[in-house]
């Protein structure tokens, strides 16, 4: 049990329409140190700030316990700094491209483990760089029709690496309707694909994460919301190692 999903926040409007928001959770660490949600201002249909990536959506999602959510849904799930123009059910955004980080890999080779076993692994003292990237430029259209929701998303961004002795770049892109995903040079733009955020081409790397879950969710008053899930979890890397869990969760949640 634990009180790092708790959130607080701050919503100011002014009579002129501009709106500034800022909000904080504490899923940042196990000490509690608070982290930044959002914080951005908002006037005639710009937003500029840190908020949810442009590509990204909630149509089709499906209601969960788990604060993670679900692998696989739609657009990156994550925030950041973006300028963002909105026009009814359209939006276009320059932001901050969501890709973790990373090291560039270098050819793997064959090494014996301790179990006997084989796994590729890095060849050793090859160089290692970093990569980088470009904004990523998103373009989206939600809207609904009565009862029925509807979301496409496309984003584009320049991914380069440089080790000092090599280098390159490519172009990726990734896109969405509704719970339908596809990444190219993108992985974090699919939600909780390949390893645990961005994914990775190296072999000891996560290559599928699935998930199975049923649930139980109600609303006893007023404002609060309540759960309970069983869940099972599968990973399997690059590799050919694999692992699973099962989880037992619950949530009590007063919205203010």
């Amino acid at each position: 049990m634990d009180a790092n999903t708790s959130r607080v926040g701050l919503s100011v409007v002014n009579p002129e329409g501009v709106k500034v928001v800022v909000e904080f959770d504490f899923s940042n660490s196990a000490s509690l140190d608070p982290r930044l949600r959002h914080a951005y201002g908002e006037y005639n249909n710009v937003r500029i700030g840190r908020y949810w990536s442009n590509c990204n959506s909630w149509v089709g999602n499906t209601a969960n316990v788990d604060f993670d959510g679900v692998p696989g849904t739609a657009g990156a799930q994550d925030r950041t700094e973006q300028i963002t123009y909105m026009s009814g059910p359209f939006s276009v955004s320059l932001e901050n491209a969501i890709d973790y980080g990373g090291v560039v890999g270098v050819a793997p080779v064959l090494t014996l483990q301790p179990d006997g076993t084989q796994q590729l692994e890095p060849t050793p003292g090859q160089d290692r760089g970093t990569v980088a990237s470009s904004p990523a430029l998103t373009a989206k259209f939600e809207d609904s029709q009565g009862g029925f929701s509807y979301a496409a998303a496309v984003m584009a961004k320049q991914t380069a690496y440089d080790t000092g002795s090599a280098d390159d770049s490519a172009i990726g892109f990734a896109g969405f309707q509704g719970a339908i995903n596809y990444a190219d040079g993108a992985n974090a733009y699919v939600y909780r694909a390949g390893s645990n955020f961005a994914g990775a081409d190296a072999a000891t790397t996560t290559e599928q994460n699935t998930s199975m879950y049923i649930n139980y969710m109600w609303s006893p008053v007023d404002k609060v919301s309540m759960g309970v899930q069983f869940e099972n979890l599968e990973t399997e890397s690059q590799g050919g190692a694999d692992g699973d869990a099962n989880r037992l969760m619950y949530v009590a949640q007063y919205s203010f």
